[in-house]
């Protein structure tokens, strides 16, 4: 089905990644949604205004700034939407 809405409007995709993890949720969801713990794995320069809900501006250096919002799903999944930032990202929903 995914393969077609991509025939239907070639600028619009979706890509996936699966890997899995071996740790308890809370310590996922602290990594994915706090500054320490983004910094401890994805950005070394991050700053997030709230855990689980809220915004996390993202610096990999003068080229790439990214905002992005927080967007709680469920108890088991968060979703990053970029809102600022490089052209290509803007819209660009990650989900965990």
């Amino acid at each position: 089905m995914e393969s077609l809405k991509f025939l239907a409007n070639p600028n619009v995709f979706s890509l996936r990644h699966f890997i899995e993890i071996f740790a308890d949720p809370s310590i996922v969801r602290m990594a994915i949604s706090s500054t320490d713990g983004i910094q401890g794995w994805w950005a070394k320069y991050a700053k997030s205004d709230a855990q689980e809900v809220g915004r996390v501006k993202v610096n990999f250096g003068k080229h790439y700034k990214n905002l992005f919002e927080i967007e709680k799903q469920s108890s088991e999944d968060i979703c990053w939407l970029v809102v600022e930032g490089n052209k290509e990202w803007i819209g660009t929903r990650i989900r965990f």
